[in-house]
């Protein structure tokens, strides 16, 4: 997995939002609800992460913040579902006032978002459970669609990542449950 972290000017981002491009995990009964991405001039942070990954099919998750000197700090992770988050954490990044776009975020990311810090999320689908959890940590949530829940890659289940945190509200409790999931998938796959 290959995380990067790079500093630039901010550079002209295109206003409009991509709409999802079938390469998210199955969802569960999608219900489309209009992207509320904020749009500013110049673009805001959360505008610039969300045309960061619609512009590289190998990130899964952006996250920018401009300074006061108008520097913009743009973190990309790479890798399926929480994989990216998981490394943040293992690594001590924190996403204190930063805006991040995302693939597919259920209530597993969602409580990943709110243990780095993070201060708005976007994602091309999100679960109603994943929208709950980052409203109630004071994250801004936008979704291009919203659904019921996430469902595992077959299709035919819930995922387990949200299964994994269904009962489970605070991040800190979060991260380990996750983690402990992670470890069983990637043992069942050999």
């Amino acid at each position: 997995m290959s995380d990067t972290t790079t500093i630039q000017p901010a550079p002209a981002v295109p206003s409009a939002v991509a709409s999802p491009d079938g390469t998210a995990a199955p969802t569960a009964g999608p219900a489309t609800a209009p992207p509320t991405v904020p749009s500013a001039d110049p673009p805001s942070d959360l505008t610039r992460a969300i045309a960061v990954l619609a512009a590289d099919a190998t990130l899964g998750c952006v996250a920018c913040r401009t300074g006061d000197d108008g520097v913009t700090a743009t973190l990309t992770g790479s890798g399926r579902g929480v994989r990216p988050l998981l490394q943040w954490l293992a690594d001590g990044v924190r996403l204190d006032g930063f805006a991040a776009a995302d693939r597919v975020v259920g209530k597993g990311a969602a409580l990943l978002y709110a243990r780095l810090g993070a201060a708005a999320v976007h994602a091309r689908t999100m679960s109603e459970s994943g929208r709950d959890a980052l409203a109630a940590h004071g994250i801004a949530a936008s979704w291009d669609v919203l659904v019921p829940t996430i469902l595992n890659r077959a299709g035919d289940g819930m995922c387990p990542i949200e299964r994994s945190v269904a009962g489970i509200e605070d991040p800190d409790e979060a991260e380990p449950a996750i983690r402990a999931a992670v470890a069983v998938l990637m043992a069942a796959r050999g």
